[in-house]
């Protein structure tokens, strides 16, 4: 099995994002990442492969290693975040949440299953990720 500081290398390593990837420095926020992990699920689907990615600590536009202070860990509203967003994602969806570091700087790497027979939704809702012409993306 691949360790989760390969992936990350391997995935730093792409000349740019795609339908399944996605690199963040620290942004957060509460319920635009669970519209992320529902558009990077379905594209993951739509582009045949296993598995998404959303990894925090990398400048998206030169995939530099930045490094993130996001914690998947804190809570939102007296819950966890991570419960928050498993609770809002249909069908259910075991992404899993891993940390290591790169040259000292904390990484953050959220692996999305690709969506199965149905779309994901986050809040009832479907998302997709959009190629533009000049290979950014939007939902």
């Amino acid at each position: 099995m691949t360790s989760i500081l390969d992936t990350v290398t391997n995935l730093i390593s792409l000349p740019h994002e795609y339908e399944w990837l996605d690199f963040k420095g620290n942004w957060f926020s509460k319920d635009e990442i669970g519209e992320y992990i529902s558009a990077i699920s379905n594209g993951a689907a739509l582009s045949g492969r296993e598995y998404g990615y959303i990894i925090w600590g990398v400048n998206d536009k030169t995939h530099e290693i930045v490094g993130t202070t996001v914690n998947f860990d804190k809570d939102i509203n007296n819950e966890p975040y991570k419960h928050y967003l498993a609770r809002n994602l249909k069908p259910s969806v075991a992404f899993e949440v891993e940390e290591t570091k790169i040259d000292g700087k904390r990484i953050v790497a959220l692996t999305i299953p690709a969506a199965k027979s149905v779309p994901t939704k986050f809040l009832n809702q479907t998302f997709r990720r959009k190629r533009h012409s000049n290979s950014r993306f939007c939902f």
